[in-house]
């Protein structure tokens, strides 16, 4: 899937959104189920319009190009141009021909029992959600057989690249749909009978005529007839992608602060909360993962690291010691960072804020930002007095408090509390629940 031809020149806004147009028009064609099931009573006709069969190689290497080139990161791409008439073409299911319009004319004839001749709109696509049922049926499957390698190809290039996608808290949820629109399309049955015709393409004893077919039309874009071509090769790609999206959410977890974590337990017990949401949207794409590329029921993303050659181990050069990388303040140094550009370094986003404070990172953005550095400072102060764990220099400040503020420390560490943190307070949610109080006892006292 790597053999795209040519040069790829960005294609203008007009020209993506007339393929787009043109696509759901030919998708829209209501001889296509037709001839499905006129093929599967004949066996010998070709089940594609005219205009379909046209269209075929050039569309199938317009979406291999925009896969393979394409940004990924905006959200106006020709990327997301080329996954939006692509999904039109693999679902051409989703066309609703049988939309009437309802006007006051045919009202008042069935009110008086006349009968008029109705009016009919033009057939209609639905779009379905990501988290839709599909509406596949058996039917179909001809088709799957002549469009054969647009239902892998792109695939493929489309799980190399969406590791790519932005997996951060702000555009998490965005990232997920994108993924969840495009496996929701592999159903079982659909993955079964891709598999089936993969495995033996034009000598499959029902579907050559079709695949066949739809090779020669493909011409030099065809996969060459010695690729072992199975959805099962696609495991790594799939696993890397999957433990991208995982370790972005663990890190945004164990990221939460105090009013975080509570907020989402609350959220989560009426099952609405973000992190809950999100947890779902992971069980929902692994799943379907499963069934996509065969991972054995026991998969676990985190837990399997050696994915048929993909390497996925937090380390330096392969090494499993991640250690001597870091500054003294927990961050990488010069070297780590250009290794991290050059590609020599690999870590997972877990272990690069490993051995960082985060009790000394920058501003968040719930949080007031010229409170955030005399807060530090305060708490520090006052660890200094106590006794307390403060940046490795406990020796050397511990003589600056007295005996009763040592007791006080120590007292503090009995009970858990390494050091006094008073950045909290430089959360705006925080000071809009004091006001809150301060408002509340204000009215009763």
């Amino acid at each position: 899937y790597d053999l795209v031809q040519g040069d790829y020149d960005t294609p203008v806004s007009i020209i993506r959104r007339s393929v787009r147009y043109l696509v759901a028009r030919v998708a829209l064609d209501g001889s296509l189920l037709d001839a499905a099931r006129e093929w599967a009573v004949t066996g010998n006709t070709w089940c594609l319009s005219p205009t379909m069969t046209i269209l075929q190689p050039h569309f199938f290497n317009y979406v291999r190009s925009a896969f393979r080139r394409a940004s990924i990161h905006a959200s106006g791409s020709p990327f997301f141009a080329a996954m939006e008439a692509w999904l039109i073409w693999l679902e051409p299911w989703n066309a609703n021909h049988n939309t009437s319009r309802v006007t006051a004319e045919n009202l008042l004839n069935s009110v008086a029992g006349t009968h008029s001749t109705q009016h009919k709109r033009k057939p209609t696509m639905i779009y379905p959600k990501a988290y839709h049922r599909s509406r596949y049926t058996k039917d179909w499957e001809p088709y799957i057989a002549a469009n054969l390698h647009l239902y892998t190809e792109p695939l493929a290039l489309f799980l190399r690249r969406a590791c790519e996608l932005d997996f951060s808290p702000r555009e998490f949820r965005r990232s997920m749909t994108i993924v969840r629109r495009v496996f929701r399309i592999y159903t079982p049955e659909i993955v079964t009978l891709i598999n089936d015709l993969l495995a033996s393409r034009q000598a499959h004893e029902r579907y050559s005529f079709l695949v066949e077919r739809h090779e020669t039309n493909l011409g030099c874009f065809c996969p060459l007839p010695s690729w072992n071509l199975s959805l099962s090769c696609l495991q790594t790609n799939m696993h890397n992608l999957l433990e991208e999206a995982y370790l972005q959410h663990m890190k945004k977890v164990r990221d939460l602060n105090v009013l975080d974590r509570i907020e989402a337990y609350f959220q989560g017990i009426f099952g609405q909360g973000v992190v809950s949401g999100e947890e779902k949207d992971l069980e929902a794409i692994v799943a379907r993962a499963k069934i996509i590329v065969a991972f054995p029921s026991s998969y676990n993303v985190l837990g399997s690291d050696a994915m048929q050659g993909g390497i996925t181990a937090r380390s330096v050069n392969g090494a499993a010691d991640v250690s001597g990388i870091y500054m003294d303040n927990g961050l990488l140094s010069d070297d780590a960072r250009m290794g991290l550009i050059n590609g020599t370094l690999k870590l997972s986003p877990l272990d690069m804020i490993s051995d960082y404070d985060s009790y000394y990172a920058p501003p968040q953005t719930h949080e007031i930002t010229f409170f955030v550095r005399p807060l530090i400072r305060l708490s520090d102060k006052l660890n200094i007095r106590l006794g307390l764990r403060y940046d490795g220099k406990k020796d050397k400040d511990l003589a600056e408090g007295t005996a009763s503020e040592k007791m006080i420390g120590s007292t503090l560490l009995f009970f858990g509390i390494e050091r006094v943190n008073f950045r909290f307070l430089a959360d705006y949610r925080w000071l809009l629940f004091i006001l809150f109080v301060n408002y509340v006892r204000r009215c009763i006292w």
